[in-house]
């Protein structure tokens, strides 16, 4: 996937390739949770297609993965939750999944890593301060049941990327209760 994505001017899909891709990528890990297993290393890298006309995916390597509930931090930092990156919850949860498939999505649609910073620290904080950009920013999101989600914004206009960001995420998770 990744190289695919590199081919691509701007390094974006179309919005059918991304949630065609998107959504085979969350049949394949909805299977692996109900097995109990959590990915851990979702990422292009580890996504690959099944042959040249990029309609079919595999995901591989799970070198990292893990059984739900065990403890792990393990993960590509660009794709790892806020959670893990703060030591709040370092529980293997389908959570973790799921944010790195929203990493993926956004990634695929935008042509960019959603969160990367300059270097290894940079990255890190622009992750972990996820959780108070929330809070700072007055985002609301309510899932009252698989069909209705509620949203409301009252932050700032430069908030609005950052909320960008968590919005395509989010859309990922909705996705993922719809299919289940």
């Amino acid at each position: 996937l990744r190289q695919y994505i590199r081919q691509h001017q701007n390094r974006r899909l179309a919005e059918y390739e991304a949630r065609n891709i998107t959504y085979q990528i969350l049949q394949i890990i909805s299977y692996c949770h109900k097995m109990n297993v959590i990915h851990h290393d979702l990422k292009p890298d580890n996504i690959l297609f099944t042959d040249n006309s990029h309609t079919c995916i595999k995901i591989i390597d799970f070198g990292i993965s893990s059984l739900i509930n065990s403890k792990s931090k393990e993960g590509s930092l660009i794709y790892l939750p806020p959670e893990i990156i703060n030591d709040e919850d370092t529980r293997s949860v389908p959570s973790v999944d799921m944010w790195s498939i929203g990493c993926i999505f956004g990634e695929m649609l935008i042509g960019k890593f959603l969160f990367k910073g300059a270097n290894i620290v940079e990255t890190k904080k622009i992750i972990s301060e996820l959780e108070k950009k929330f809070a700072a920013e007055n985002l609301n999101v309510q899932v009252m049941d698989w069909k209705y989600a509620a949203l409301s914004y009252s932050g700032t206009v430069e908030g609005i990327g950052i909320i960008f960001n968590i919005l395509i995420i989010i859309l990922a998770v909705v996705v993922f209760i719809i299919i289940m």
